[in-house]
């Protein structure tokens, strides 16, 4: 990964589901722990709070507060 890219925090309603793309992540507000919303293997943060099952197509969370859901972004050359 670039060491230019720098995370976006995107706001998002999680009664709606949560969204997946390849420059999406999501961020455990407790740890810090950042996960990619498109893993190719099933994925925790540190503290476990947040988890990805690739399998059943789920996202695990712990407390919706404490999720942010950011955007990679790269600076335009």
């Amino acid at each position: 990964m670039s060491e230019d890219a720098k995370y976006v925090a995107v706001p998002f309603d999680f009664s709606q589901g949560y969204p997946t793309a390849p420059d999406l992540f999501y961020q455990c507000a407790v740890c810090g722990g950042i996960l990619p919303s498109q893993p190719p293997d099933n994925l925790g943060c540190p503290c476990n709070r947040l988890f990805i099952d690739v399998e059943a197509g789920r996202l695990s969370v712990e407390e919706n507060e404490k999720l942010r859901l950011l955007r990679r972004e790269f600076p335009k050359t």
